[in-house]
């Protein structure tokens, strides 16, 4: 009878105490869920891989307001795509006439220096008219003289989208909620442009009303991506040698007031996304 009680007992405990443990479990998954989104959230301000790598992004939408998230950017209804062709016509009367021509070139080429001025500038009206819609809160084009005359188009609420469309530069949402002005572009498309600015030429922004804004480059920099296809990689400064996180990184570059950012990948050993390029420019008064 004695063993027989305490067996009885030992089974006793024994369910006490496994139910004591499985009551608890719960509670302490359900505890560490706040730190876990905490994390999410601190990883969350990092910028679309602009190689041409297909890569799911993490929503990067985390760190937006919720009523900013869900509406809709009006830059997404901009479907077309313009260009103008900025190169110089080489079947020009001046080019013939200096192969055909030698000594009479520079007598020639004079007059026509002049009137290439006003070519240039119709083209650049003829841009600004095939992208306005009218809306002045929007910008719809980006212009660099003899660079570049690309349309613009937002996010349309999706943090993590970079437009795939030639001649088609995609506006960074999350950069105005710290002050500044992104653009996305990858660099086999539109971002291969960016490599050709330089420092000092001046970046303008054409809004949906026929409005300008001129910003001058002040400055370039370039980034080592640790891990080429992901959005939360380290970087390493091309110039320092300094590594930083992603997070670090994104504040540096666009948590400036007023700043105009350009971002697309470098294309390094056959990877597309090896690194990082941004073009910095500051408004001109």
């Amino acid at each position: 009878m004695k063993s027989l009680s305490i067996l009885v007992l030992l089974g006793t405990l024994s369910a006490i105490i496994l139910g004591a443990f499985f009551a608890i479990t719960p509670a302490r998954a359900q505890d560490s869920a706040p730190a876990v989104a905490a994390a999410s959230q601190e990883q969350a301000a990092v910028a679309p891989v602009t190689g041409s790598q297909e890569v799911a992004a993490p929503v990067v939408e985390a760190a937006a307001p919720a009523a900013e998230a869900a509406a809709v950017e009006p830059g997404a209804a901009l479907a077309q795509t313009f260009t103008v062709n900025l190169q110089k016509d080489t079947s020009s009367p001046v080019i013939e006439a200096e192969l055909a021509a030698p000594e009479t070139a520079a007598k020639e080429a004079a007059p026509a220096a002049q009137a290439e001025a006003a070519p240039a500038v119709a083209a650049f009206s003829s841009f600004v008219n095939s992208v306005s819609n009218g809306n002045s809160a929007q910008v719809t084009g980006i212009y660099v003289d003899g660079v570049m005359a690309y349309g613009v188009v937002g996010q349309g609420g999706n943090a993590a989208f970079v437009s795939e469309q030639p001649n088609v530069v995609t506006q960074f949402g999350l950069a105005s909620q710290y002050g500044s002005q992104g653009f996305l572009a990858h660099n086999y498309l539109a971002g291969g442009a960016f490599a050709s600015i330089g420092i000092g030429q001046t970046i303008t922004l054409v809004y949906g009303d026929g409005s300008t804004r001129d910003f001058q480059v002040t400055g370039t920099q370039s980034y080592q991506a640790l891990s080429p296809d992901s959005t939360q990689s380290n970087f390493v400064d091309l110039n320092s040698g300094e590594q930083i996180t992603a997070s670090t990184l994104f504040h540096k570059v666009y948590n400036n007031k007023n700043s105009l950012v350009l971002q697309t990948c470098i294309e390094q050993d056959g990877i597309s996304t090896w690194g990082r390029l941004f073009i910095t420019a500051v408004p001109l008064s």
